[in-house]
């Protein structure tokens, strides 16, 4: 289930939560109103910051302590910083050659940060609704796949190094 964070949700308290949100406070607010007090609406709550979190915003979440022992996850994520990367993606299906380079570049970068810090994460991603030719994908609906299967590959370069893990060490999630 997907939902909007500044919308009304419904209650689910058996269930945890998973946010992907841009670090702002105003998003920081809808977390501590979900998660914080007697009846949180979910169990526990994994966050996931869309890019650096500052001191301050670390410092707020410190402050409210029902929160504390409800969160369970807090990870900042990162962007590969292609610029042109949604026209080379999602542009005409003439530039499919153009957006086969653009996944690779970012498998590369993605794979280096991972190789960087020793992780070697179990891939998760959206797989194509069809991979019959008959069908005919379009190649926009087919790079979490692309994007997976080369992220797994420069991964798997790395493996051959004394000190990088055999077995997977985190999750990496491909959403597009």
């Amino acid at each position: 289930m997907v939902e909007q964070i500044h919308k009304r949700r419904q209650p689910v308290p058996s269930v945890d939560a998973v946010y992907y949100i841009q670090p702002t406070k105003k998003n920081l607010h809808f977390i501590l109103a979900d998660m914080a007090g007697k009846a949180p609406l979910y169990k526990e709550a994994y966050v996931f910051f869309s890019s650096s979190v500052s001191k301050e915003l670390v410092a707020d979440i410190k402050k409210e302590p029902s929160i504390k022992s409800r969160l369970r996850g807090m990870k900042e994520c990162f962007i590969t910083n292609h610029g042109s990367a949604l026209e080379e993606l999602y542009g005409d299906e003439e530039f499919s050659r153009k957006g086969d380079e653009c996944v690779t570049a970012m498998a590369n970068r993605i794979a280096t940060v991972f190789a960087s810090m020793l992780e070697f994460p179990f891939v998760r991603y959206r797989a194509a609704k069809s991979l019959d030719p008959k069908t005919m994908s379009k190649f926009c609906n087919l790079i979490p796949t692309k994007l997976a299967v080369a992220v797994w590959n420069n991964l798997m370069k790395y493996k051959t190094l004394n000190h990088f893990p055999q077995t997977e060490t985190c999750h990496l999630l491909i959403s597009m």
